[in-house]
């Protein structure tokens, strides 16, 4: 999913909490500019629905909330 979109997992990974809820903001940690710079990328680009569903499928196998429950 994020080779697709020519991002880093970690950057997919942001984009798929950004839309797990309108309540949820993830607030990535940053020590240097290029890590913050690194973070933001995944902010600015958006998962289709069937690139959610996978990743809720992923992340459910180890216990963690689906994208599509909403707060």
């Amino acid at each position: 999913i994020a080779s697709k979109h020519d991002r880093s997992v970690y950057q997919a990974v942001l984009a798929w909490l950004r839309q797990k809820s309108p309540c949820v903001l993830p607030i990535p940690g940053a020590s240097q500019l290029e890590t913050l710079e690194n973070s933001m990328a995944g902010f600015d680009f958006v998962l289709s629905d069937e690139e959610c569903e996978k990743l809720d499928q992923e992340f459910s196998k180890i216990g963690r909330a689906s994208c599509r429950e909403r707060v």
